[in-house]
C-alpha cells in the first residue's frame, strides 16, 4: 500500500525542488543524482543516492516550514510521499507504524524548529502509533518533547503492555 502512494519527480541541475519556508508537506527519496542543501548561501549538505530529506510525520505532531533550500547539482530522480499519504497507511497497518517510525532514518531534517505550527490550521491532529493526544492543551507539551533529538525523543515514549496507556521513561 506505501509504494502505491510514491511519485517519481525528475529535476535538472539548478532547479530548487523546496525553498526555505516552504511548509514540508512531502519526504523524498533520492533514487538518483545529487543535491546541495542551502541555509544562507551556506551549503549545509551534499546528498546523492538513497538519502532521505524532508521530516518524519511520525516525530514532529504539527507540519513544519523548511529551513533550508535544495538545489539538484546534477539530473536528479526523487521518489516523494505525501505526508498525509503515509499517516494514512500507518493508520492501516498500525503494526507495520511502530516499526517504521523506529527505523526511519532522514538523512537530512529540513524542519525549521523556530517556525513550526505557526498557523494552527496546520496542526496534525492524527497521532502515529508512538503517542496520543486527548486534546489541544497536550499540544505545548508534545511539542516540547518533539524537538529533542530523535533518538532522545524514541525513548521518552513507552507504552504499558497491560494497560495502553504511556509514560515518561
Amino acid at each position: 500500500a506505501l509504494s502505491m502512494k510514491f511519485k517519481t519527480t525528475h529535476a535538472p541541475p539548478g532547479d530548487t525542488l523546496v525553498h526555505r519556508g516552504d511548509v514540508l508537506t512531502s519526504m523524498y527519496f533520492i533514487s538518483r543524482g545529487s543535491l546541495e542543501i542551502l541555509k544562507d548561501d551556506v551549503v549545509m549538505a551534499i546528498l546523492g543516492k538513497d538519502d532521505i530529506f524532508g521530516e518524519n510525520p511520525c516525530i514532529y505532531p504539527t507540519i513544519g516550514k523548511s529551513s533550508c533550500n535544495v538545489r539538484a547539482l546534477t539530473y536528479c530522480d526523487l521518489h516523494r510521499i505525501m505526508r498525509d499519504d503515509i499517516l494514512d497507511v500507518l493508520d492501516l497497518y498500525p503494526e507495520f507504524a511502530e516499526e517504521f517510525s523506529r527505523n526511519l532514518e532522514i538523512t537530512f531534517n529540513l524542519r525549521d524548529e523556530e517556525v513550526a505550527g505557526v498557523d494552527p490550521a496546520l496542526l496534525w491532529r492524527r497521532p502515529c502509533s508512538n503517542f496520543e493526544r486527548s486534546n489541544s492543551q497536550d499540544t505545548d507539551d508534545i511539542r516540547k518533547i518533539a524537538f529533542r533529538p530523535p533518538r532522545q525523543r524514541r525513548r521518552q515514549f513507552t507504552r504499558r503492555a497491560s494497560s495502553g496507556e504511556e509514560s515518561d521513561s
